[in-house]
């Protein structure tokens, strides 16, 4: 009896490191997927188009915060309401968190012709989502805005919490079907 529970005791261990070996792949492609579709959505000139009629000209990046924030109120947390990907039904809705903040903001630069990328911080290892905000290329360098709070380049807001909080966590570029991994600018 004391031997068959070794054996299982055994071939649990085996298949609890094989899947820790495999999971942040698993989640990384389950992100990647995700985000994906989100990106193919916000390139899309019907989504652009939309987007563009609800602006009153031609913003800039930090005008664009402002016309944002005229549009979309924070929802504390806590608080449940429907969460949204597509920029129109957050227009609709008024409200949302990083995720909601940082789609409708990428989406807005899109449509203006600017380029721009979504930005995740996950932890591969369960599939968690820490934070999300938009990188915009300037003079060909990519600078960092996280339109939740209003911010406009400053990178350092993100070191401080990197911490426990960002303890084994990735951050990831999405851009038009392309995906690079940006931890170490971060950190």
């Amino acid at each position: 009896m004391k031997r068959i529970t070794k054996i299982a005791l055994i071939i649990i261990a085996v298949i609890i490191l094989i899947s820790a070996a495999l999971m942040p792949s698993i989640c990384r492609y389950g992100f990647e997927s995700y985000y994906f579709g989100i990106m193919e959505n916000l390139n899309n000139p019907s989504t652009k188009e939309a987007i563009r009629n609800n602006m009153t000209y031609a913003y800039n990046f930090t005008e664009l915060l402002e016309w944002e924030h005229s549009y979309v109120k924070w929802v504390p947390i806590g608080e449940t309401f429907e969460r949204n990907t597509d920029p129109e039904k957050i227009l609709a809705s008024g409200k949302g968190r990083c995720g909601e903040f940082s789609i409708l903001y990428l989406s807005a630069c899109l449509s203006l012709g600017y380029e721009a990328r979504l930005l995740v911080s996950i932890k591969p290892y369960i599939y968690w989502e820490l934070h999300n905000w938009v990188e915009v290329k300037v003079n060909d360098s990519w600078i960092p805005v996280d339109p939740t709070d209003g911010i406009w380049n400053n990178s350092s807001r993100y070191k401080t919490w990197w911490g426990e909080i960002g303890k084994d966590a990735f951050i990831y570029a999405f851009e038009d079907g392309n995906i690079e991994e940006v931890t170490e600018r971060y950190k």
